[in-house]
C-alpha cells in the first residue's frame, strides 16, 4: 500500500468538501504546495521537552503537517512517549521504563528540563489527533529496536478500543521501523497501517526494506549521485522518502532540492518560516539579477580592454570567460593554448583572468623557496571554495597563512619523522598481507568454479589498499576498503572483520573521489552557474552533499578520538598517530615535540583538525595508489626496465622472499627511485600547480596586479624538449647519477612530481616510501603481466588523473 497524507482545505488550497475524509499520496501532496512537508521531530524539541504533550501540541501550532515520536512499553503494558530505554537522561527517574510501571510510579516523574512535564502515554497523543481541529495531522510512531515486537500488540489494543478496524488510524498514522522482525508483527496486528524504514543506510533499505511503504533515512546518508537515485526510485514505486533530523537551513534547502518528501525537525517554526518566506524571496531577487547582470557586464569589457598589457590567448565572452571551451581535462586543454598561444598565455575563467606558464624558466618566481615569497597562497579567493570549507583549513587551499604555516610545520616534522615512516613500512606489509591472501581465494574460486584465467583490476584493489594504510597511519583505526571489495568480488565473504566495522566502506571510498570532484567543481564553476542553471545547480548539489557527507564522517571520527583520549590514564601512552598528535597538541597531553610556536600556543578546534586530518588522508589515498597503477602499467610495457628493477631488489633482498621489508632497505633503491620519477614526469599526476600572487608583479617584462591566478602546465614542463632528451621516451635512467661529474643534470624546476617552493606537497616522503613498498612487495612476490599490452592506459581527470580498469594477471613466484 502507498504511504499516504491527508490534508485540509487550508494546506491543499482545494476545493473538495470531502478533504479531510480523502488520502493523497505524498508526492502529489508536496507538489502542491511546492516543499516539503514539515515533521515535529519528537513534537516542537527544539523549544520544549522532546516526547511531550506539550511539545507536540507546539509543533502542531507551529504549522508543521506531522509529528514523530518514540515508543516505549512499560512493565504493566502501557506505551509511553519516550526516546530512551532509560528514564535517566530526560527524566525526574532512573533505570529502564520496561522494568517500571506507568501506574504508581511513571505517571509522577516529570521530564529534567523546564517547563517540567508529566511522561506522555500514547492514549494522550491519539487523543489530541483526534480532534476535528487535527485531522489533518499526520503521525510517524518510531519504534525502536530494542522494542519487543509486542509493543505492538499493545498499540493494536489501543487502536481498537477507538475504532475496531484500522481505516481512519491507516489515515493518520504510520510505523517507522529499524529491523525487519517489526515487518510481519506490524501486519499481523495493525493491518492497513503503513510501514515506513528507518536508518542510515541505503543498502539495508533495499535489501531488507523493499516492501515497506516509505523511507525515513537519516540526512547525512542521503547526499551523493547514487542515494539521490535511490530519492527516485523510491517515488517511482510511489514511495515518500523522508530526512532526519534537519536542524540547518542549508540542509532543509538541500533536501528540497532533492525532492525530499518530508523533513524530520527540532525547530518546526523556524522551517514553516523559512519555506514560507524562500518564496517571496526569489521573487524579490529577479529583478536584481537583471540589474546585476547588465552592470557585470559592462565592466568585465571595461576591465578587459583596460588591462595591462595583454598577453595571447583565446577572446573571453562575459560572465563565462573562456570555460566554454574547456571539456573537463586540464591537460589536454592547458596543451591546446600552448599549442595555438605559446607558453606565456592568458585565459579567463568567468570574469577572473588566468595566466598559464609553460616553460621552467617562466615559473622560477613562483617556486622560490623564500617564506617571503609573493607566491605562498594557492588560489585567488573563491567563493565556491569558501562553501566546501577548504580555504581556511588544511594546506592544499588554505588561504590563512598562520594556518598554513602550522599546519605545514606539523605535517613536515610528523610525517617526515623515521619513526612515522618505519611505521608505514610495517602497517603497508601487513596490509598487504591481508590483501594477498585476498587475491589468493579470488583466484581459487574463479579456477573451481569457471575454469577461467583469474585478472585483477590494479586501480579498484589499490584505491581501497592505499586508503586503509592512510587510515591507519593518520588515525589508527581500518577503513575495511579492500577487505569489503573482497566481499563484493567473492562468493564467500571474509570472517577476519566484522560485517558492522566493513558496512560503510564502499561509501567512504565513493565519498572520497566524490570530494575530489566537488573541488573541481567548486573551483572552477561561477557562483551565477551554480546558483541559477539548473544543471549545474543541481550538480553543485549533490557535490555539496558528498562534501558536507565527508565533513560528517571525521567529526565523528574525532569525536570518538577524543573521548578515547579522556579515557585513557594519564600514565598510559597515547597512540602516535596523526590524529591523535592533532588532537593533543598545546594541551597537557601533547604527545608532538616542538611543534608550538609563538603563533600556536592554543589546542586545534575540531574543525581545524578534521580540516587537516581529511586532508592528509584524502589527498595521499588518490595521487599515491594512481600513481602505483601508472608505475605497473609501465613496468607491464616495458620489460627491460622491469628486469632491472628485479635486479637491484635481488641485490638489496636477496633471494629469501619472505624477507621483511626495512625502511632502510628502501634507501639503496636508487633505481626504483628512477621509475616512480619517471612514471610520474610522463603521467603527470597533478597536471595543473596552482599560485597566487599576493601583490603586483612582473614575469619576463609583462607586469599583472594583486590577487592574479597563475597556473602552472605541468604535463607541458615534464614533456618540454628544452628541458628533457626524447621527452617522449620512457627512460628512468636519466634520473641516475645526478651531481656526479659527467652525469645526468635535471634543469631546475622541470620536475613537478610534488610541486616545488614551501607550498610543495607535505607528503612527499611518505609517498616515496609507500610506493617504494609497494612495488618490492608486489613485483618480489609475483609475476605481473597486463592483460592486455596492446591497449593503451585508461584515465580520467578530477584535481588529478585517476587510473582506470587497469586490468592485471599475477602469478606468484616459486623459488628455485
Amino acid at each position: 500500500m502507498q504511504l499516504v497524507f491527508p490534508y485540509t482545505d487550508r494546506l491543499m488550497n482545494m476545493e473538495s468538501q470531502n478533504m479531510n475524509h480523502l488520502t493523497h499520496d505524498l508526492g502529489r501532496c508536496m507538489s502542491r504546495i511546492g516543499r516539503p512537508f514539515i515533521v515535529g521531530h519528537r513534537g516542537a524539541s527544539a523549544k520544549y521537552p522532546e516526547n511531550t504533550m506539550l511539545s507536540i501540541e507546539q509543533a502542531i501550532a507551529d504549522g508543521a503537517e506531522a509529528i514523530e515520536f518514540d515508543i516505549r512499553l512499560t512493565l504493566d503494558n502501557e506505551v509511553v512517549i519516550m526516546h530512551d530505554t532509560l528514564l535517566d537522561r530526560t527524566t525526574t527517574g532512573h533505570g529502564l521504563i520496561s522494568g517500571k510501571n506507568y501506574f504508581g510510579d511513571i505517571e509522577y516523574l516529570t521530564t529534567k528540563k523546564e517547563p517540567y512535564c508529566p511522561i506522555s502515554r500514547f492514549q494522550d497523543v491519539l487523543d489530541l489527533l483526534s480532534k476535528e481541529e487535527n485531522s489533518h495531522i499526520w503521525a510517524v510512531i518510531d519504534v525502536k529496536i530494542q522494542n519487543s515486537p509486542k509493543i505492538l500488540l499493545a498499540l493494536s489494543e489501543i487502536f481498537k478500543s477507538r475504532n475496531k478496524d484500522f481505516t481512519a488510524s491507516s489515515k493518520q498514522f504510520s510505523l517507522g521501523i529499524w529491523h525487519p522482525k517489526f515487518i510481519p508483527y506490524a501486519k499481523t496486528y495493525l493491518p492497513g497501517i503503513p510501514i515506513v524504514y528507518i536508518g542510515i543506510s541505503l543498502d539495508i533499505a533495499r535489501e531488507f526494506f523493499s516492501n515497506v511503504d516509505g523511507y525515513n533515512i537519516k540526512y547525512i546518508a542521503l547526499f551523493g549521485d547514487k542515494e539521490q537515485k535511490f530519492i527516485k526510485e523510491a517515488h517511482a514505486k510511489g514511495k515518500p522518502v523522508f530526512a532526519w533530523t534537519v536542524n540547518e537551513e542549508s540542509h532543509a534547502r538541500n533536501c528540497h532540492n532533492w525532492g525530499v518528501d518530508a523533513i524530520m525537525t527540532d525547530r518546526t517554526k523556524l522551517y514553516v518560516d523559512f519555506f514560507r518566506n524562500q518564496r517571496h524571496e526569489e521573487r524579490s531577487l529577479s529583478i536584481e539579477r537583471k540589474k546585476y547582470l547588465i552592470i557585470e557586464q559592462t565592466y568585465f569589457y571595461f576591465r578587459y580592454f583596460a588591462q595591462y598589457k595583454p598577453l595571447p590567448g583565446p577572446f573571453p565572452l562575459p560572465f563565462v570567460g573562456n570555460r566554454l571551451q574547456y571539456k573537463g581535462n586540464p591537460a589536454t586543454w592547458a596543451s591546446s593554448l600552448r599549442e595555438k598561444y605559446g607558453d606565456f598565455c592568458e585565459i579567463y575563467m568567468g570574469n577572473e583572468r588566468h595566466l598559464w606558464l609553460s616553460r621552467a624558466d617562466l615559473v622560477e618566481k613562483i617556486f622560490s623557496p623564500s617564506l617571503n615569497s609573493n607566491y605562498l597562497i594557492k588560489i585567488t579567493p573563491r567563493e565556491g571554495l569558501d562553501e566546501i570549507d577548504v580555504t581556511t583549513k588544511g594546506f592544499t587551499f588554505n588561504r590563512n597563512l598562520k594556518s598554513w604555516m602550522f599546519n605545514r610545520r606539523f605535517f613536515n616534522q610528523a610525517i617526515s619523522s623515521s619513526k612515522f615512516m618505519k611505521q608505514n613500512v610495517i602497517i603497508t606489509q601487513n596490509l598487504f598481507k591481508e590483501m594477498d591472501d585476498y587475491w589468493r581465494d579470488l583466484r581459487i574460486q574463479t579456477e573451481n568454479t569457471s575454469g577461467k584465467e583469474f585478472t585483477l583490476n590494479l586501480s579498484e584493489w589499490m584505491t581501497r589498499f592505499v586508503m586503509d594504510v592512510i587510515f591507519v597511519i593518520t588515525t589508527n583505526k581500518r577503513a575495511y576498503t579492500f577487505a569489503n571489495y573482497f566481499n563484493q568480488l567473492s562468493g564467500t565473504r571474509t570472517s577476519q572483520h566484522s560485517e558492522i566495522d566493513m558496512t560503510e566502506s564502499e561509501n567512504l571510498v565513493n565519498n572520497i573521489h566524490s570530494w575530489l570532484c566537488a573541488l573541481q567543481f567548486y573551483m572552477d564553476t561561477p557562483t551565477l552557474w551554480r546558483k541559477f542553471i539548473p544543471r549545474f545547480k543541481e550538480r553543485a548539489e549533490s557535490l555539496k552533499g558528498e562534501v558536507d557527507r565527508l565533513n560528517h564522517t571525521f567529526m565523528e571520527l574525532i569525536s570518538q578520538r577524543r573521548k578515547e583520549i579522556e579515557m585513557t590514564p594519564n600514565d598510559d601512552q597515547l597512540s602516535p598517530d596523526m590524529l591523535t598528535m592533532l588532537l593533543t597538541v598545546n594541551t597537557p597531553r601533547d604527545i608532538t615535540v616542538n611543534l608550538a610556536d609563538d603563533q600556536h600556543t592554543r589546542p586545534l578546534t575540531d574543525e581545524e583538525i578534521r580540516g587537516n586530518i581529511m586532508e592528509a588522508i584524502v589527498a595521499g589515498v588518490d595521487t599515491t595508489a594512481n600513481t602505483f597503477c601508472f608505475i605497473v602499467y609501465h613496468l607491464g610495457r616495458y620489460p627491460d626496465v622491469r628486469e632491472l628493477m628485479l635486479q637491484e631488489f635481488n641485490s638489496v633482498f636477496g633471494d629469501d622472499l619472505d624477507r621483511s621489508i626495512e625502511h632502510e632497505d628502501l634507501n639503496k633503491l636508487v633505481y626504483c627511485d628512477a621509475i616512480i620519477k619517471e612514471v610520474s614526469r610522463m603521467m603527470s599526476i597533478v597536471p595543473v600547480i596552482f599560485r597566487m600572487s599576493i601583490k603586483d608583479d612582473m614575469i619576463q617584462r609583462h607586469c599583472f596586479p594583486a590577487e592574479t591566478q597563475i597556473n602552472v602546465n605541468v604535463p607541458a614542463i615534464h614533456m618540454n624538449p628544452a628541458h628533457w632528451k626524447n621527452p617522449e621516451k620512457f627512460d628512468p635512467s636519466r634520473f641516475l647519477n645526478q651531481g656526479v661529474s659527467g652525469g645526468n643534470r635535471i634543469a631546475k624546476n622541470s620536475l613537478l612530481i610534488f610541486g616545488g617552493g614551501p607550498r610543495m606537497c607535505p607528503g612527499k616522503n611518505l609517498a616515496m616510501t609507500e610506493l617504494k613498498t609497494l612495488m618490492v612487495l608486489l613485483y618480489r612476490k609475483y609475476d605481473v603481466e597486463l592483460v592486455d599490452m596492446d591497449e593503451p592506459v585508461k584515465y580520467h581527470y578530477s584535481v588529478i588523473k585517476h587510473c582506470d580498469n587497469l586490468m592485471i594477471r599475477i602469478k606468484e613466484k616459486i623459488l628455485k
